[in-house]
This record gives structure tokens, sequence and C-alpha cells, in this order.
């Protein structure tokens, strides 16, 4: 008889259409929706919405907000409001020609102990020098940390979306020198970072190793000495077979000062024959002309005898 093989079936979960509410700043509107399984899955998952969508108004088409799902009521998601930027778009359209512009990012804390980063442009009227530039940064960041300190996180929003910043911050920059827009680029909660954190508790627990690689040639000499059987096992070295410090600074230095002699050497032996090849070749050129005034002598002419005495001169002086 044949066996009957077990069919093996999946379980197909299903999904669901939960609404995703705005917070009552915006009167409870609906933002979205999203397709789960469960409704818990969506807790704590971040979405921008365009700010024209809620107010309706062609004004703040080049703003987007930032929210965060909280909680969940029933079948419904319930958000909070936690970010600012504009498109970077609107951007490029505001500067033009003979218009310098001038970006900052610095991070200010609201009444309420909320760290926030503020992204700013400044876009003058005109071409200006660089110390102006920075004389209207620095107005900027004092006036701003001064007026955000006396105002919650939600107030602060509420003020970017009113414009009211923008307007106050114009109007006290073109006391110094014509301004023509000021804009916040971006404006969201700044994230606490804890650097050196993972370093710390591995050097605690003796985790973290320092290698130390050695040349292969110096390890074949025999002039630096090669880890213990122990150690490449994973044991611990007794306190004999450690290495010193100052054993290998040794072996080094024995082994600089033997390369330093042999190349002085070298360079002594080069010396010495260059010497040695001088007064041959000197030699060799006199018997040569001397060969040259006996035959000039034999001939007769008076210009060979001349030269035969010279030779001899030239050869005493040398002896």
């Amino acid at each position: 008889m044949a066996k009957v093989k077990a069919k093996v079936t999946t379980k197909i979960k299903k999904k669901f259409w939960f609404p995703i509410i705005g917070p009552k700043v915006f009167n409870n509107r609906q933002l979205g929706e999203i397709y789960l399984t469960r409704i818990e899955q969506a807790i704590g998952r971040v979405m921008w919405y365009p700010l024209k969508e809620i107010t309706e108004s062609m004004r703040d088409q080049s703003v987007c907000l930032k929210f965060l799902i909280k909680n969940a009521s029933g079948n419904t998601l319930n958000t909070e409001l936690i970010g600012y930027k504009m498109v970077p778009n609107s951007l490029k359209r505001m500067v033009r020609r003979r218009n310098d512009r001038s970006d900052d990012s610095f991070v200010i804390e609201t009444s309420d102990g909320k760290k926030v980063r503020l992204k700013t442009l400044i876009l003058t009227a005109h071409n200006t020098k660089n110390s102006i530039s920075t004389k209207l940064k620095k107005a900027m960041i004092e006036k701003v940390t001064v007026d955000i300190k006396k105002i919650n996180f939600g107030n602060l929003i509420d003020k970017l979306i009113a414009h009211k910043i923008q307007m106050e911050m114009k109007k006290f920059l073109t006391k110094m020198y014509p301004v023509k827009a000021f804009a916040v680029k971006f404006m969201g909660l700044e994230k606490e970072r804890g650097y050196g954190k993972d370093q710390e508790e591995a050097l605690v627990e003796g985790v973290v190793e320092v290698k130390v690689e050695t040349p292969k040639e110096a390890v074949k000499e025999g002039k630096v000495e090669t880890a213990p059987e122990e150690t490449r096992e994973g044991k611990e070295p007794s306190v004999s077979q450690k290495p010193n410090v100052s054993e290998k600074k040794e072996t080094v230095k024995e082994a600089v000062k033997e390369a330093e002699e042999k190349a002085a050497e070298k360079a002594v032996e080069k010396v010495v024959e260059k010497e040695a090849d001088v007064p041959e070749k000197k030699a060799e050129k006199a018997a040569e002309e001397l060969v040259e005034a006996q035959s000039g002598k034999a001939s007769g002419a008076p210009e060979g005898e001349k030269k035969v005495e010279a030779v001899k001169e030239k050869a005493e002086v040398k002896e």
C-alpha cells in the first residue's frame, strides 16, 4: 500500500486598515491609514505629512510636519508632532543673484527640558562681507536662544507653523543689515548619542586586545620571538614566557646597528676601489705619452725631443 503524504498548509494572516489621527492642535484630523495584521506593530513609527493638506493654504505648501505614532486607542492610532522641515525646492527658489545666504545649525533647550536642533537660513538683500554675515549669525543665535528658553516644545511648533518666529527674526536682523528673508529649514528633537560606551565596557571586561604584527623576515632570522604554543591554543602564558618590552627594543636596536655597519663598510670599499684605479690610469697615460714622444724623436723632429724631456720631468715630480 502506498503511504499517504500529509499536506502542509500555511496559515495566512489577515491584514486590516488602521486610521492614523493627528493631535488636538489639528482637531484630531485623519492623516492617513496603515495596513497591518496587528495595531501594535504601528506604535513607534514616524511619518511626514504636508502642512498644506491640514491648513488648506497655499502658503504652507513648502512645509512638512513629522508625526510619531504614540499609542493606540481601539482601532485608531494617535500621533504626536515632533518635527518641522521645509522642502529643498522652495529654498532654491528663494536664492537669487546678488544675494548671499548663510546657513547655520545649533541646539537649543526649551522650557520643558527638550533639546531641539534648529537649521536656519539668512538671505541678505545684497552681496555682503564675511564679517557682516558672522555678526548676523551671532545676533540671530543669541536672540533665538533667549526666546525659545521661555516657551515649551508645543508652543515652539505652533509659532513655526504660524511663521511668527520667522517674521520676528527678519525684523530684528534688518536693523543691523537689510535682510531679504529668514527661514527655519529644519526643527526636530536632538537624539542623545553616547559615543565610547561600548569601548569602555569592553575594556572593563578585558575583551579589547591589542595585536602587534611582526614582519616575516624578522621572524625567520630569529630577531623577533614568536608566541609560545600555550597562547596559540588560547591558554594564558606563564609569567616567565611573557615577552618583555625592553628585550624587544634591544633586539631592534642591534638589528639597526648591524645594518648601519654593513652600509658603512660597503661605502668605504667603493671609495678605496676608486682611489686604487686613479694611479693606474695615470701611469697608462704617461706610458702612452712616452711612446708617442720617442716615436717623434726617432723621426728626428725637435718637438719629439722636447716631449720626451717634459714627460720625464712630470714622472720625476710625481715620484
